[in-house]
Order: C-alpha cells, then sequence, then structure tokens
C-alpha cells in the first residue's frame, strides 16, 4: 500500500485520539467538580448520579433523529455543530453561575440535558466517521486508543478533580471545560473526514439519496436491520445488561469508598483513577492483540468475569479494614479491564461488518437502547441503597454480591436461549434486512 496513505491515516488516527482525549478531559473534571458541587448542595446521592440519569432520558428522545441526521448529513458538520452549541451553553452557564448560586439545582440540570444531547450527536458521529477516518488496518487501534485516551482522561480527572474542587472556585470548573471544547472543535475542523474514499464513494452516494428520506423512515430502517440481526441483538442485549449493572457503579461506589469504608474525598478520587486505570490497561491488552478472532464470544466471556468481580467487591466488604481497601481497589482496575474488553470488541466488529450507510442509524439505536437502561439501574440501585436499615455496610455486601449472581447467571441463560455458535457470528445482507 502508498506508504503516503499509510503515514496519513496515522496522522488522522492521532489527531481523532487527541481530539478525543482534550475533550474528554475537560468534560471528566468539569462532570467530576459538578457532581460533588450537586453533591455538597443536595446531599443526595441521586445528586451525584444526575448526569447518569439524564444522559439515556435525551438519547430516547433524539432517538429518531440522531442516527438518520448522521447518515444524512455531513459528519463533521454534525460534530462542529453539536460542539458549537455545548461551548455556547457553557458561556451562558459561566456567565450566570454566580446569579443563580443559591438556585443551582434546575439550570444544572438543563445545561446537562443541552451537554448530553449536543455529546449524543457527537459521539454518534464519530463512530460512524471512523471508517472514513483511517484505513481499516488501524480501526482496532483508533479504538483501542480512543478508549485509552477516554480512560487517561478520567483518571487525571478522578485525581485533580476531587483535589481542585477542595481549593478552586467551581466557576474555573467551568471556564477550564469551554476551553477544552474550543480546542476538540479546532482539531476536529483539521481531521479529512472523506480521507477513506473506498468507502466515501458508496456513502456519498447513498447519503444524497437518504437526504430525500424522511428521518422517520430511516430510522425505522435501522431498526428492521437491528431486529434481523441475531447476533447483533445477542450483542445489545448483552450491552443492556453491563449498563444496567453500572448504575451500581455510579450509585453504590460514592456509598462504597465514602461510607462504608469512611474514607475522604480524595480516597474516592484515587478509587475513580484506579478504575480508570483499568481503562488504560485494558485498551492496551487489545492494542496487543490487534484482530480478536472471536469478538463477539470475547465480550461475552468479559461480561461473565465481571459477574466474578461484583461479587468480589462485596466480599471486600466484609474484610474491611486496610486489606479490604486494597482489595476493592484492585478489583476496581480489572473492573476498567473489563468495561473495555466488553466494549471495544464489539464496536469494532459493527464498525467492520455494517454497512456503511447504516453505521450512523445502527450506532444511534444501539447506543442509546444500551444507555436507556442505565437511568433504571440508577434508579433501583439508589433505592435499595437509600434503605433505612442498621447496618448499611451488610446492605451493600450483599447487593453486590447478588448483582454478581444475577449478571452471571442471566448470562449464561441469554446464550442458551438465543442457541447461538458465538464464534460464527456475523452481519447478514442489507438489502435482506431492509425489505
Amino acid at each position: 500500500m502508498n506508504q503516503v496513505i499509510i503515514k496519513k491515516s496515522a496522522k488522522q488516527l492521532r489527531l481523532t485520539v487527541l481530539s478525543g482525549l482534550f475533550g474528554d478531559f475537560g468534560s471528566s473534571i468539569f462532570s467530576f467538580g459538578l457532581s460533588f458541587m450537586l453533591l455538597d448542595r443536595t446531599g443526595s446521592v441521586f445528586s451525584f448520579a444526575i448526569s447518569n440519569i439524564v444522559s439515556p432520558i435525551i438519547g430516547l428522545a433524539l432517538l429518531p433523529l440522531i442516527g438518520p441526521i448522521v447518515d444524512s448529513f455531513s459528519k463533521k458538520k454534525v460534530i462542529i455543530v453539536s460542539q458549537s452549541i455545548t461551548i455556547l451553553s457553557l458561556i451562558v452557564y459561566w456567565i450566570l453561575f454566580p446569579q443563580f448560586s443559591s438556585h443551582l439545582f434546575l439550570p444544572t440540570v438543563v445545561l446537562i440535558v443541552v451537554l448530553r444531547g449536543s455529546d449524543q450527536f457527537t459521539s454518534t458521529a464519530r463512530q460512524a466517521a471512523s471508517i472514513q477516518l483511517v484505513l481499516p488496518d488501524d480501526l482496532q487501534k483508533l479504538s483501542a486508543y480512543s478508549q485509552m485516551s477516554t480512560s487517561t482522561a478520567n483518571i487525571v480527572s478522578s485525581i485533580f478533580g476531587a483535589f481542585l474542587y477542595t481549593l478552586l472556585p467551581f466557576q474555573l470548573f467551568i471556564l477550564f471545560e469551554l476551553v477544552t471544547e474550543v480546542f476538540t472543535a479546532i482539531t476536529t475542523s483539521i481531521l479529512d473526514f472523506r480521507f477513506n474514499k473506498q468507502n466515501d464513494t458508496e456513502l456519498i452516494k447513498d447519503t444524497i439519496e437518504d437526504a430525500e428520506k424522511r428521518s422517520l423512515v430511516l430510522f425505522k430502517e435501522g431498526v428492521t436491520y437491528i431486529r434481523n440481526q441475531k447476533y447483533l441483538l445477542f450483542g445489545m442485549i448483552v450491552a443492556v445488561g453491563i449498563n444496567f449493572i453500572s448504575g451500581i457503579f455510579s450509585v453504590g461506589l460514592p456509598i462504597l469508598v465514602l461510607q462504608v469504608f469512611n474514607l475522604s474525598n480524595l480516597h474516592f478520587g484515587f478509587a475513580e483513577a484506579i478504575n480508570g486505570f483499568g481503562y488504560v490497561f485494558g485498551g492496551l491488552l487489545l492494542k496487543q492483540k490487534l484482530n480478536i478472532k472471536n469478538p463477539i464470544l470475547y465480550s461475552w466471556k468479559s461480561a461473565l468475569k465481571l459477574g466474578v468481580i461484583l461479587i468480589g467487591i462485596g466480599l471486600s466488604i466484609s474484610i474491611g479494614g486496610v486489606v479490604g481497601e486494597m482489595i476493592l481497589y484492585l478489583l476496581l482496575f480489572f473492573t476498567g479491564i473489563l468495561f473495555v474488553t466488553i466494549n471495544v470488541p464489539i464496536t469494532v466488529w459493527l464498525q467492520k461488518q455494517l454497512p456503511p450507510i447504516l453505521l450512523g442509524r445502527v450506532f444511534s439505536v444501539l447506543g442509546t437502547i444500551g444507555l436507556a437502561t442505565a437511568p433504571i439501574g440508577v434508579l433501583l440501585f439508589g433505592f435499595i441503597f437509600n434503605l433505612n436499615t442498621d447496618n448499611l455496610n451488610l446492605l451493600t455486601m450483599w447487593t453486590f454480591i447478588l448483582t454478581g449472581v444475577m449478571v452471571i447467571f442471566l448470562n449464561y441463560l441469554l446464550l442458551k436461549i438465543a442457541n447461538l455458535p458465538l464464534k460464527e457470528a456475523k452481519v447478514y445482507s442489507v438489502e435482506k434486512n431492509l425489505k
């Protein structure tokens, strides 16, 4: 292959990862500070996890629009417009913050709604554009590096977010997020979204035809396509289950660290950072593997291992003390690895297997349905952890243990009901599914 093309693909990969790194870093710092600010103002664990509740609701509301818009218009323009909306909303919030400092909850929820809505468009467009940004051989590298950049941002934000929150005014968090979003928009504008011409010709032709259809028609086509893909449905159900289980970390982790182990905010930041290191290590692990032979099977096995980890976290409470704390940190590290090894193989498999014209619709539907279970998980686990009990430690321990047991049992049950040979996972032709 032409060395010039290979070098440009590598450059595109670096720019894409750099753009994501700055965007994720600013967002993570801001989200971390926002969560602590709401927790301090309201005293409710639900406030701490408010973004986990709002994000899926916004995703569902925008579900019929995101995929068709991403498929029908320039993905680069979609990203730039959505980031511009993010920047504008942050400027307004920053200017008005001192005026509603005593009534922050409602304006903050409105801000989260706007940010999560624009994030949905940005993330879906980025995923759908991956095949046009780099060569097919660089796709897994791009996914792994992107996961690593997100994890690195989470590590830094967890450590410095908790530390800076105790030292600096919250308005600096907003300003920092503004700067990183501007930088992300600039790096995105430099990227060549029509680099991989092998897929671009077909995409342009199909996009022109799609632009003439109504969004509802495009959305229905995406749903029809997914409904007839057995292996895609299997992976989606696994993702739905994992996103539901993520609620136990959104609500349970601050309770586990701050109340059960009775540690400080800095320890909580350290726990989040350890989890982020797991994400980075998981990304490195997948990078070394290059091409996973059976990605759906690989992700399913990782989901089983996550169940074992949840049981271990519950048992760490019964051990308690410094030893229990060290075991908890270790298990959070492995949790990060497993979330990567569940999500990345399926994502890369979809990017390689799906027709380019359907990437936006499929990723929009799958991503939103996967996230839609998160608020249910947050509400359920929030209800459990807020139960009036004389022994919070015992309640937390059994919640984690029983959740782990259910993850293992339900994944085995799913495989038995589906009766699919996961080693033979494939995507059927687009013509067959859209008729």
